[in-house]
């Protein structure tokens, strides 16, 4: 009982003694101070992980027993947080964690419940460290299929990431995946992060059992050794994989979902020899037929290729072009006699009536004919209509009030009236109206009308009284 009254006694003299250096005035709220040494405030840093150090003031030194131990009086320092280690002196060490760009660094004193703080800015510059690695599947694993999903980490999510060339998508934990194809055997995965200047990679190797895939292709028309009397000919055929590329004699097939290709082929006269080539990747594969072409004497033909048919012309004279099968045939266009190029186009001028008329070229060779024609339709633009007053002279002087006016009108159906009254119009177009003057001046009008033409013409003439 003695023992453990005596061990509560050393630690309550402990605790009073550092009461009694509290208490004893010799720390205060303005005399406790922190300082930090470095950084400096302002500086810049080029890593992440900062040792920041400084000096703590202001307080009693000292020890002071508790529990039988002596421990020396020092306050507790926190910078940014992080608990800092404080020496005899009054020194102080903490490392920290700064952020790319502006960090505040504050240390804080505290001692007794007083505190003192002091800050810095810093700004860091760090590059960050950038690393990736494939997860799945594992180093050295042997896959069945030639088709395989890379997924892996890269530590950060704003780098592309690419396997084996190929761009992986990367979600926001920084996890990516990618589909790659395998060839038969051993296949290195390579994969690439990049980010900015950094660039790393992770590579691991597999091996694919799949065996790789045979590639054919069938001409299955026309047959081989046929007889052909016409080109082009449309080649058929199969090919054993969709995504290969085939062409028949240069042309490119066009392939269908099923397999199933077809193209035309022109062909020479004599014997042809027929080649479909199909590639995917490093893979060929060819089939070949041989076809004879014989071509039949073709008819003789001819066709008019302008004007075109049903058209609507403004001219009477219009000039009809076409062409001929063979260059050798006399060409007649409504029995005008067309003049024939050695590549077998005609032309022809013909004159054409107001209205519809029919075109007919014909074209004759030996016993051979062939004829084509068209309609057009010809609309010939009414000519302009005018009118004159042939007597009297305009200015003239006449001597008695009534006159014979006289004129022609450009178009026998117009309505002609002299100063408003209608006169009769001869098959001529020649017109006459006797009309009462007035002495002195007198205005003469003549007014043609056809349709929506209008036109006029006017004289003067002076009527004097004779006493």
């Amino acid at each position: 009982m003695r023992k453990g009254k005596s061990k509560l006694l050393v630690t309550l003299i402990g605790l009073i003694s550092l009461l009694c250096l509290a208490f004893a005035g010799c720390v205060s709220p303005t005399a406790l101070n922190i300082e930090i040494a470095s950084p400096q405030d302002g500086a810049t840093v080029n890593e992440s992980l900062v040792t920041v150090t400084g000096t703590v003031s202001g307080y009693p030194r000292g020890e002071a027993v508790t529990e039988g131990q002596t421990v020396r009086v020092i306050p507790e320092v926190t910078v940014n947080g992080v608990r800092a280690t404080v020496d005899e002196d009054g020194g102080f060490l903490a490392e920290i964690e700064l952020n790319n760009g502006e960090n505040t660094i504050e240390a804080i004193a505290l001692f007794n419940n007083v505190v003192a703080s002091d800050s810095i800015v810093v700004t860091c510059n760090a590059e960050p460290e950038l690393s990736v690695e494939i997860t799945s599947p594992v180093d050295g694993a042997e896959i069945d299929e030639n088709m395989v999903t890379v997924n892996g980490t890269v530590s950060d999510i704003e780098a592309d990431v690419t396997v084996n060339g190929l761009e992986a998508e990367v979600d926001e934990n920084g996890i990516f995946s990618v589909e790659i194809e395998l060839t038969e055997g051993e296949n290195v995965l390579v994969a690439l992060a990049v980010l900015g200047e950094l660039e790393v990679e992770d590579s691991i190797v597999v091996v694919c059992t799949v065996p790789a895939p045979v590639l054919s292709v069938e001409i299955t028309s026309p047959e081989d050794g046929i007889e052909l009397t016409e080109s082009p000919v449309m080649v058929t055929g199969t090919v054993s994989d969709t995504e290969a590329v085939v062409t028949v004699n240069g042309y490119e097939a066009e392939v269908a979902e099923d397999g199933t290709f077809s193209v035309e082929v022109e062909l020479t006269e004599g014997e042809n020899t027929i080649e479909a080539i199909a590639m995917l990747d490093e893979l060929e594969a060819n089939d070949s037929v041989v076809v004879t072409y014989v071509p039949v004497i073709p008819a003789l033909s001819i066709e008019i290729t302008s004007p075109e048919d049903g058209a609507e012309l403004a001219e009477s004279l219009v000039t009809v072009s076409g062409v001929v099968s063979d260059a050798e045939a006399a060409v007649t266009v409504n029995e005008q006699t067309a003049e024939v190029a050695g590549d077998g186009t005609f032309s022809a001028e013909i004159e054409l009536v107001e209205g519809e008329n029919v075109i007919t070229a014909v074209a004759a060779l030996d016993e051979l004919t062939a004829e084509d024609s068209i309609t057009v339709n010809c609309t010939l633009p009414l000519p302009a209509l005018s009118v004159e007053i042939i007597s009297p002279e305009d200015g003239a002087e006449v001597a008695e009030n009534l006159v014979t006016v006289t004129g022609t009108v450009s178009d026998v159906g117009a309505i002609v009236t002299v100063n408003g009254d209608e006169v009769e119009v001869d098959e001529n177009g020649s017109f006459s109206v006797e009309i009462e003057l007035v002495e002195g001046e007198n205005l003469i009008e003549a007014v043609a009308t056809l349709d929506e033409q209008e036109n006029s013409v006017s004289i003067t003439v002076n009527y004097s009284v004779i006493e």
